[in-house]
């Protein structure tokens, strides 16, 4: 008995002491994240009020909040609304340069689910929208310069058809802390890389890009991508306060863009180039519930006729987390 005593003492003293370790060992339950509505927009007013080609993409964004997971991923369902809108660079002619961008709008909306960790995060999305004059982009754009008190658009009756259109988009991203750590109230770097593709009868590309980030308490979330290479997804930021820049480039395959060529073979001729690249910086703040990016981007040639080497425009992200 006292053999036995002796060794349930000192079972129970090792098992004491390991258990700390154990406990250690097992890896943290993910918390659960916020939800966010978010207003996002791109135009080409920030890139010199331009008025032409990419002139204006308006969304509305919808990110359910995760729930605590029990393994490695988090999941969020996400919604979109939003409205493409594209112009020829002679917004005064009734008939467009047949070489020159169509007018055309797109209006849509969409779903989809996201998985996410820590440092990666995978996204589906299904979009479903119109083009032509179901768009509404026509009317937009007239409201909008008469508010401005700008030339009005001649053209939109020279607009792409309409047709009921859908896309299949997916994209991951993987985040590489390489100064501090995300969320440690200190100053730190990180880079985000990222691919994405899109497929359905209103475009086709393929993209690649990577951001990187520099700044004061650095969010544990995955950077902002272009809208037109991103699913709508937006990551809570894990964090109450942080300011930093950032700096992101990109290249793009595309294979069919119907806004771009939608018209050719009904008197246009447009020819598009298979490949761009794009550059964009910006800035993002933290407070609290809220959060806003700014950025101004600059893209390459999309097509042989377009006036100069490289496209500007710049755009904004507003998100409220609840």
């Amino acid at each position: 008995m006292i053999r036995i005593s002796s060794a349930a003492k000192t079972l129970g003293a090792c098992a004491g002491a390991l258990f700390p370790l154990v406990a250690a060992a097992q890896p943290d339950v993910p918390a659960p994240t916020r939800g966010a509505f978010s207003i996002l927009d791109d135009n080409d007013f920030f890139g010199g009020w331009s008025d032409k080609y990419y002139t204006n993409h308006t969304r509305l964004a919808l990110t359910l909040g995760a729930d605590a997971a029990a393994d490695r991923f988090r999941g969020s369902w996400f919604f979109s609304l939003g409205q493409e809108m594209y112009t020829p660079r002679e917004r005064e002619a009734e008939v467009p340069d047949p070489r020159d961008h169509p007018y055309a709008g797109y209006l849509y909306a969409s779903g989809g689910k996201a998985l996410f960790s820590d440092d990666l995060a995978i996204a589906a999305e299904i979009q479903i929208g119109l083009t032509g004059d179901a768009s509404l982009a026509e009317e937009a754009q007239k409201e909008y310069h008469r508010i401005l008190d700008e030339i009005r658009p001649q053209g939109w009756d020279t607009q792409i058809d309409g047709r009921l259109v859908g896309q299949a988009l997916g994209e991951i991203r993987r985040r590489f802390v390489l100064d501090g750590a995300c969320g440690n109230g200190a100053w730190g770097t990180d880079l985000i890389a990222r691919g994405f593709g899109g497929f359905g009868n209103l475009r086709g590309q393929l993209s690649a890009g990577a951001q990187l980030r520099a700044g004061w308490n650095l969010p544990k979330d995955f950077g902002a991508a272009s809208m037109r290479q991103s699913t709508s997804v937006v990551f809570d930021p894990e964090v109450n306060r942080s300011l930093y820049g950032f700096f992101d480039v990109q290249a793009d395959a595309v294979f069919w863009d119907e806004t771009l060529t939608g018209n050719n073979g009904d008197g246009a001729d447009i020819y598009a180039y298979p490949l761009a690249a794009q550059f964009t910086i910006g800035v993002c703040a933290v407070y609290d519930r809220f959060m806003l990016s700014v950025f101004q981007a600059f893209r390459s040639k999309d097509f042989s006729s377009q006036d100069k080497d490289f496209f500007a425009y710049g755009g904004f992200k507003f998100s409220v987390f609840f």
